[in-house]
């Protein structure tokens, strides 16, 4: 028996009791922890996140309107708790409106639950390039540069950093032209050129210009002794940059069997150079002395006369546009030969061709269908680092076949360069120019689809990972940056500081 505040019961009526009171307790337990589990938060914005909000993305955009204020509402759940610009955190349903000028962000922070983290969301500007994103899998880049502009109209634009969910985090407007070409240099350096007219540089006064995060422009980079090309900008670990320069031939060349020609036709060759910090000419090669003019015979029917600043009327019969360099040696990428050549810095030879008329210097394709047609005005030619490996962006301008990003592995010995991997994307049927596609260390490309307003990062296979589109706007190239190679929050105080 069972004494004491019960009294006297029979142990089998004690045990009974005992176990509904221990019932009762979990049960009370349990329900209040339930109150106070931390949940999912609903949120919505007005005007809508650019792109919709995930927990696993940080960063956002939205197109603020004048006067307007941005309005978010939250919907937490559970012990959740939401503040805004580090104000009071507050649970259930909370709103909150937000004043932004162009450039000016706002913060978000959820506390706990399977949404937890800090999110950031900035105004772009009335300008700002309309763009849409479509994700399909999970990029292997980290950051996309890019430069979209209306299609060489020289119009001021600007140079935007996304991130692998498709948000703007970092940007900035060329007030002089249209930022192109931009690309990623070391100690987070951003550097594009300013584009002013015309099919390759024509114009002294620009350059490529290096900007801090911030904003400030650091260096500027030009070609020694004429004006500076928009193609191509590496900058070298000596800090010396190799850029291209469309160098006017002293004597006329006769062109009279041509649309357009003459018989004494003033003329421009692709002159690569590297020069230093000052601007002063350490090396250059010139594709005068190296390419013969049935080079580039398919491609002159088609070449309009172009003016210089000067007056003068010229022909444009070479149209370099990639210097890729690796050690002592660099690729360059000749539009209008359909071929790209490996240059000996030291000799200035050329070790091997690969594309365009057969010369002795030329590989064999091999397990190309398309191989014995060559290329069709390629851009963006790089080469691995060990020299085995090739990626092209082949724009197949007026060639049969779509435009494709291509590897092939290279072998100097036997002469050859066999096809590894063809990229197409069904959207994509013809590339009058332009272009550029990078592959990734995963063995993704990110591919910027030459004149056209897509950007894609697609698997080895050609399936879509991420699409970026500007409706109205191309993109010379698109560089991907891997994970790490940039940071957000310095990106981020980058854009703080240059809207203040």
């Amino acid at each position: 028996m069972i004494r004491g505040r019960m009294g006297k019961l029979p142990w089998a009526a004690c045990i009974t009791l005992i176990a509904v009171a221990v019932v009762a307790a979990v049960a009370r337990t349990g329900s209040a922890a339930d109150a106070q589990a931390p949940g999912p938060v609903a949120v919505q914005v007005d005007p809508p996140l650019q792109p919709g909000f995930a927990p696993d993305a940080p960063d956002y955009a939205v197109r603020c309107d004048p006067g307007k204020s941005v309005a978010l509402t939250f919907d937490a759940s559970g012990s959740t708790r939401v503040s805004v610009n580090g104000g009071p955190a507050r649970s259930g349903h909370s709103t909150a409106h937000v004043r932004l000028a162009a450039g000016r962000a706002l913060g978000f922070a959820i506390d706990s639950g399977p949404d937890a983290g800090d999110y950031h969301v900035r105004c772009l500007p009335k300008d700002f390039p309309d763009y849409r994103v479509n994700p399909y899998g999970q990029p292997q880049a980290g950051w996309y540069v890019v430069s979209p502009d209306h299609f060489g109209a020289g119009i001021p634009d600007y140079t935007i950093v996304f991130d692998s969910h498709g948000a703007p985090v970092w940007w900035m407007r060329d007030p002089k032209g249209a930022p192109m070409n931009a690309s990623l240099l070391p100690h987070s350096i951003i550097a594009w050129y300013t584009y002013t007219g015309g099919p390759f540089g024509v114009d002294s006064e620009v350059g490529y210009g290096a900007h801090t995060l911030d904003g400030k422009l650091t260096h500027t980079y030009k070609a020694h002794g004429g004006p500076t090309d928009l193609h191509e900008l590496q900058v070298l670990p000596n800090r010396h940059a190799m850029v291209i320069r469309y160098k006017v031939r002293r004597k006329r060349v006769d062109l009279s069997r041509y649309p357009q020609g003459s018989s004494d036709a003033r003329v421009v060759d692709g002159q690569a150079q590297e020069v230093d910090r000052r601007g002063k000419l350490v090396w250059s090669w010139n594709t005068k002395d190296h390419l013969a003019l049935s080079e580039v015979d398919r491609w002159l029917p088609f070449g309009d006369p172009v003016q210089l600043r000067d007056g003068r009327w010229v022909r444009d019969i070479a149209h370099m546009n990639t210097i890729d360099p690796h050690g002592r040696r660099l690729l360059i990428s000749v539009r209008y030969a359909d071929a790209v050549y490996e240059i000996d810095r030291s000799s200035k030879r050329v070790l091997w061709k690969l594309g365009g008329t057969p010369t002795r210097e030329s590989l064999r394709f091999v397990g190309d269908p398309l191989g014995g047609s060559s290329f069709g005005g390629q851009h963006d030619a790089r080469l691995s680092d060990d020299g085995t490996l090739l990626s092209v962006f082949d724009n197949r301008s007026h060639r049969k076949g779509p435009p494709r990003a291509v590897l092939y592995r290279i072998d100097p010995t036997h002469r050859t360069a066999t096809l590894l991997e063809s990229i197409t994307d069904p959207s994509i049927k013809e590339s009058d120019c332009c272009g550029g596609a990078r592959r990734l260390p995963g063995g993704d490309w990110v591919i910027a689809w030459g004149h056209h307003s897509l950007v894609t990062e697609a698997d080895s296979t050609g399936n879509r990972v991420l699409a970026l589109r500007f409706p109205d706007r191309t993109s010379y190239r698109a560089v991907p940056v891997l994970p790490g190679g940039l940071d957000s929050a310095r990106l981020r105080a980058g854009m703080d500081a240059m809207a203040h």
